[in-house]
């Protein structure tokens, strides 16, 4: 089963924020509830199973996988994170994409901060953290930015640096809005 959460450009205004699972191999859309939030950016789950978004103008919030019911859990409303993913090699780390900045949200610490201001190459609107020792001992950030030249590329979070860009790609898809890597597809 595959999870997706909808924004606020449905036909219907009633499904804005609602979470749908679908089937890989039928592709049969089965709606699971509302968020009780308008507009879901992206979602991320932890190694424990919660399914973790980011509800635009609201927050970091929970989703109960079964109700489709959103929890509020660090209010952050004027941040307009984007792309959101969680470093499962670290507990409750998360990282956010704000236009070009890379944000940090540590859960545990309570802190919440811009880590590379602009070190984005732009409008970044997909995050995935690598596990650690795929690509580098400390993991890197599979990096989506919107239609800019080499739309997808490697992220080093600690330098702010990018490493590597996929130039074969690039021409193709300059709008990557969303990148999920299975746990059990990154060990070696």
């Amino acid at each position: 089963m595959i999870y997706a959460a909808s924004g606020n450009d449905v036909a219907d205004d009633n499904l804005n924020g609602h979470l749908y699972q679908i089937d890989g191999q039928t592709d049969e859309l089965f709606p699971v509830g509302s968020t009780g939030f308008n507009e879901i950016e992206d979602l991320a789950f932890s190694p424990d199973g919660t399914l973790w978004a980011w509800a635009k103008g609201d927050g970091l919030i929970t989703i109960d996988l079964l109700t489709g019911k959103g929890t509020l859990v660090l209010p952050a409303a004027d941040i307009p994170v984007e792309g959101l993913t969680l470093d499962k090699n670290q507990g409750q780390i998360f990282f956010g994409a704000v236009g070009t900045d890379l944000w940090r949200f540590d859960m545990n610490a309570k802190t919440l901060e811009v880590i590379c201001p602009n070190g984005l190459r732009g409008e970044t609107e997909a995050l995935e953290i690598t596990p650690n020792g795929l690509i580098t001992p400390d993991g890197l950030l599979l990096v989506g930015t919107h239609k800019v030249p080499f739309g997808l590329h490697a992220f080093d979070a600690q330098t702010c640096q990018v490493i590597e860009a996929d130039k074969t790609l690039s021409n193709q898809y300059n709008d990557v809005e969303g990148i999920a890597l299975p746990v059990a597809a990154c060990t070696k």
